[in-house]
């Protein structure tokens, strides 16, 4: 990971985006996911691959990107009530792993945006994506309540909203995207 996070300046790279996640196994137990871990072990590989860059000289201040999923709000409700056994049962497994990832980035001392995506679906739709945004001290500034967002329109405003504008509304927050 180390040789993607630093250039041959000696820099570290400007942004770090981590869509990092799992594949789900269903069961007679319910849907888990094939490595329960995955997410925070991603966060921590990361984190440490920064540190040790910096240890061994490396000069900048990538900001972390890492996209996570709604449901996991610890202030108030981001998702449908109609999703609502769902999100707390079947996916309990991998809503554990997203929280353990956003809790590293947050606590990590980094620069960073969690993107919390509602259910994820393929394709591009032409509906406006509504943006809620949360801090993870003092809790939510607005709200985004809704049911999907398409994967396409998710990486399009992170690379619009994140990346190109860097708008500083998303700085060291939780940003919940959704139709």
């Amino acid at each position: 990971m180390s040789q993607c996070l630093q250039g041959n300046d000696g820099k570290l790279v400007d942004f770090v985006i981590s869509t990092i996640g799992a594949k789900p196994v269903i069961s007679m137990m319910g849907i888990s996911i094939d490595d329960p871990e995955v997410c925070q072990k991603g966060a921590a590989t990361l984190l440490e691959a920064l540190a040790e860059l910096r240890r061994n000289g490396a000069t900048g201040n990538p900001v972390i990107i890492v996209v996570s999923t709604t449901g996991l709000s610890r202030f108030g409700r981001d998702i449908p009530i109609a999703m609502i056994p769902l999100y707390y049962m079947a996916l309990k497994v991998p809503h554990e792993d997203k929280r353990s990832m956003e809790d590293s980035v947050i606590e990590s001392g980094e620069a960073y945006t969690i993107v919390r995506a509602s259910l994820l679906t393929n394709g591009k739709s032409n509906t406006a994506i509504r943006v809620g945004i949360e801090d993870p001290k003092t809790g939510l500034e607005s709200q985004a309540i809704g049911y999907t967002i398409s994967r396409e329109d998710a990486g399009n405003w992170i690379a619009e909203n994140l990346v190109l504008e860097r708008d500083p509304k998303y700085s060291n927050k939780i940003a919940t995207i959704t139709y």
